[in-house]
This record gives C-alpha cells, structure tokens and sequence, in this order.
C-alpha cells in the first residue's frame, strides 16, 4: 500500500471520498458528503457523536470533529479523529487512526478537549505516545465498486490446500477439504460439499483487499461480497498468517485484526486453520519481509566486500610499484617516472645520457666516438663530413662537385666519375672498348659508300687490351663525324 497526498479546498473532505459510501471493516458503513461523515459511532458514556465534519485535510490526514459534544469530566468535550490514508485502489483504502485510546470513551482512540477550545496545533490531535501494531489497520471498500478493489492473494497463499479448521466448537475437516487459491490469485474459493463447515464467515468464496507484511507474519484482509449477516457471515475477514514449509498456520478474526493476533493462536471469538498444499503455485516458505532483507543484506554485504577487496589489491599493487620505483639518496626520478643514477643526467626530452655522452641540439644522444655536425646528423670520428652534409668514409674522397668517389673511381675534369674500365676523351665523353669498334665499323661503312672521298679515315684496334691506334683522322675528328 503506498501513501497518498489528499487535497481539499476550505476544508472539504477530498475528492474521491465525497458524495459516496464506503464499506469499513471496523465501523460498517460510512457515507460523505463534500464536508460531512456520519457512520463513525464513538460512545462515551450515555453520549456519542455519530456525525462529523470535516475540520482540516493535510496531505495524507484527514481530521474530522464530532457535530455533537460529549459529556465528560463535568462539562461538554469536543471529539476529534485523525485518520492516516493510503489508498490501495481508487475504489479501496486503508488508514491507521492517529491518537491514543481514550478510556473515557470506550478505548477509542479520539483526541478530547473541552468544547469551544480552538485547536491551532493539529500535531496535538494526531499523535500516539506509543506506535501503533501494523496489524491495526482500518480498510474501505467503495459500495458499488467492490470487485473493483480486489487484489492478488499473498504468494504464499497460492495453491489448492485441504485443512483442518478450529471455529471453538471443535476442530473439523480435514484430510479431502478444499481451500482453493489456485484457480483465481485474487479469490479464495470452500467446497463446502467436502466440508461443511464455514470458512473466513463467508457462504461460498471471499476476495483479496489488503495486506500488510510484519516480520514474519503477513495480515490479510479479505472481503465478503455475498450473504452479510452479522451472525454467521460477515463482510470483513482478518487473516493472520505464518508458515512451515509450504503448510500455512492462519488465524481468523471477523472485521479488523485485533492487536497483537497470531497466526497459531485462536483469537477470541475467531477461529484457527492449518492447511496443507495439495497443490502449490506461490513460494515453498513464507515470503515474508525477514526473508526477503536478510537475502538482500547478504548480497550487498558480498558485493561490498568484493569491492573492499578489490580497492586494497590495487592500492596495495599501486605501493608496490611505488616501492619497486623508490629511488636511493644518490638516486632522482626525472619528469618521465625513469631513475635517475648520480653519474646520469637526463636530456629534456626524458632521454637519459651517460657520463661519457651528450647530448646535441636535435636531442640525439652522441657517443664519444662521435660528433655531431651542425646539420645534426652524427658522424663517426672515421667519418668526415663533406661540405654537402654528406658523411665521407677513409676509404672514399668527395669532389669539388659534392659526389662522393670510392679509392677505385676518379674523377674527371667535369666533375663525372669514371670508373675503372672507362677514360674520358677530351670531350668528356665516356669512352669504353665496344664503342672504338662501333666507329671502326661506321668509318667503313662511310669509305664504302663515298670512295672518292678526299679522306678516309679508318680506326683500327691492333689488340683489345691496347689502347686503341688512330689513322688520318683523330679521335676527336672521328667522334665529331
């Protein structure tokens, strides 16, 4: 059952109460109007108030004050009710009355003050010195809208049960009886052809309105919605109950439960039950609040406790490291995390460099066989750097040209690198033995075609392995042709 806020104007009762009637399992009937109650009888002696007005509506309290005065302690009192709503349906609610019993006026639990007295402070009227048991709870079920309020019957309750029945004549029933919460989860259906005996004051079958778990102990109030006799059939049933397995002990109370009921123990004028499953569609064991928390507490105490775990294993893992990282006195630990040794020291781009190293401009670190030119690349102390930012090696020399000539190349007067199996004539061209035969071959070829020619020049090769011999003409003559 949640809390709801009611709202009022003036001070009009709300809403959903006004202009209807509503079946109570403790007072019978009450009817309201938009600002007036009757059907709450308080008696107090020979005087009672029956009719009441509404006095203020504050959030889920309603206050009423009785039309009539009662006569007390030798003088005219004025009677107030605090009721604490929670509604269930639109068409049920439920409300525990929020004052201590009044002695004076049959144990009802009304706020008296002498007539006339102005009442500022509703805290005075709607207060209990002690807390009231979840069992005395009042329920309201519209008139006219009864099947509107039903509600599904507790789990445990869910099943088809026979059942042995104590109403104070006697125990009855038994084995063969039928309690049916099987076919309908909201109704409970007795097969008095089984037994005859009457269950829960109820002809045939009673529904479901409102329950309420303690402990172990769940309060159920069920509703009569057939014959209403106020001798053997009654419109209200309290049940209260517990259980043992998937058997259930359950005490019936006609109206409201009364204070401190227990489920084993036969309350006065009420009767006893223990059922047993034939069938069973709802928990094996009770499902009640202990159960439920106790399993969630345990949960979350597991997951905390991983969690714990989890948070020393890697604080502790992060000091390890800490203490694998620790640096000695002569030590330091530069901006990057690295240890930092007395004889090091490290470059600022984390890099750290030896004694016997530096450092240059472009962050590279240089040994000491090396040095590094001002183009920043590193050079051997074999190596030179020639004027192109080429690296020349001891065994090659670099031209005037910037091109690097290995020991068995030389350099001609270009600047081109001839290399041992060529020579340049003087025209730099790149002269190799296959080409004096190529102009041997077209001299020929020329002397044939034009015999008449003032010259002729023929080139001959006297030895391969010799420098080639010109005739007539010269080298530069027969290239030129």
């Amino acid at each position: 059952m949640n809390e709801i806020v009611l709202y009022s104007t003036g001070c009009d009762y709300p809403y959903a109460l006004q202009n209807s009637s509503w079946y109570d399992n403790e007072r019978g009937l009450l009817s309201f109007t938009s600002d007036e109650m009757s059907g709450y009888i308080v008696q107090s002696y020979s005087s009672s108030v029956t009719e009441w007005s509404c006095h203020s509506v504050i959030n889920d309290y309603i206050i009423s004050k009785g039309k009539t005065t009662v006569y007390l302690f030798g003088s005219n009192q004025d009677v107030y009710i605090c009721m604490k709503m929670t509604t269930i349906t639109e068409s049920s609610f439920s409300y525990y009355v929020m004052s201590d019993k009044e002695v004076n006026a049959n144990n009802e639990r009304v706020y008296i003050i002498s007539s006339g007295t102005v009442v500022s402070n509703v805290d005075s009227i709607c207060q209990t010195s002690s807390s009231l048991g979840d069992e005395e709870y009042n329920v309201m079920v519209k008139q006219g809208y009864e099947q509107d309020a039903k509600q599904y019957c507790p789990s445990v309750f869910l099943g088809n049960f026979f059942y042995t029945y104590d109403n104070g004549t006697g125990t009855s029933c038994g084995t063969g009886s039928e309690w049916d919460v099987c076919t309908n989860r909201t109704t409970m259906k007795f097969n008095y052809t089984q037994c005859a005996t009457i269950i829960a004051y109820s002809d045939t079958e009673v529904f479901c309105v409102a329950s309420v778990a303690s402990s172990n102990v769940i309060y159920l109030t069920v509703f009569n919605n057939g014959i209403v006799d106020s001798v053997s059939f009654y419109r209200f049933t309290c049940m209260t109950i517990s259980s043992s397995g998937s058997s259930l002990s359950v005490s019936l109370q006609k109206g409201k439960c009364d204070k401190g009921q227990s489920p084993t123990v036969r309350p006065t004028g009420g009767a006893l039950a223990t059922l047993t499953p034939y069938s069973f569609d709802g928990d094996s064991s009770m499902e009640n609040t202990t159960t439920a928390i106790a399993s969630i507490i345990g949960a979350l105490i597991a997951v905390l406790l991983t969690i714990i775990i989890i948070v020393v294993l890697f604080f502790g893992y992060i000091k390890f490291k800490e203490k694998k990282k620790k640096t000695h006195p002569e030590q330091h630990m530069g901006p990057t995390g690295k240890i930092v040794h007395p004889e090091q020291h490290m470059g600022p781009t984390g890099k750290i460099v030896h004694p016997e190293q530096h450092m240059g401009p472009t962050s590279k670190i240089v040994h000491p066989e090396q040095h590094m030119e001002p183009t920043g690349k590193i050079v051997y102390l074999t190596q030179h750097m020639g004027p192109t930012g080429k690296i020349v090696y001891p065994e090659q020399q670099m031209g005037p040209t910037g091109k690097i000539v290995y020991p068995e190349q030389h350099l001609g007067l270009t600047g081109k690198i001839v290399y041992p199996e060529q020579h340049m004539g003087p025209t730099a061209y790149f002269v190799r033995e296959f080409t004096f035969e190529r102009i041997q071959n077209k001299l020929r070829r020329e002397n044939e075609s034009f015999p008449d020619s003032a010259c002729t020049s023929v080139l001959t090769i006297d030895d391969k392995n010799e420098p080639p011999k010109l005739q007539q003409n010269s080298i530069t003559d027969t290239a030129a042709n």
